[in-house]
């Protein structure tokens, strides 16, 4: 879709009445949109706590404490989780921690 295409749907989007739109994207809109404001708000990237507790949110199967090493419960798995390299590669970005959550079920535990 052309960028004039995009912003042709965002501007039917905004002039309904009672409609409410939440866009989420990389860079701001930066054209004014008929009947709407836009409100651009940065967002920080993930801890590496809450990148850690992410990944184990999404993954598709169980992590087991045995593949972390030490993992004594599960708060401290996720302690030792958020001190991994995988983890710091992920930067806090939570679109690359759902891809790497993703290829977890072909890890065995």
């Amino acid at each position: 879709v052309g960028h004039d295409a995009f912003l042709a749907l965002l501007t039917a989007l905004v002039s309904a009445p009672r409609m409410r739109t939440l866009l989420t994207a990389v860079a701001p809109v930066g054209q004014p949109l008929q009947g709407a404001a836009e409100k651009v708000v940065e967002l920080l990237p993930l801890s590496p706590q809450n990148t850690a507790r992410l990944l184990c949110r999404l993954s598709p199967r169980a992590l087991v404490l045995s593949e972390i090493e030490g993992a004594t419960s599960g708060a401290d798995f996720v302690r030792r989780l958020a001190r991994h390299p995988a983890v710091a590669a992920l930067r806090g970005n939570p679109s690359l921690v759902k891809s790497a959550a993703l290829r977890l079920v072909d890890l065995d535990g």
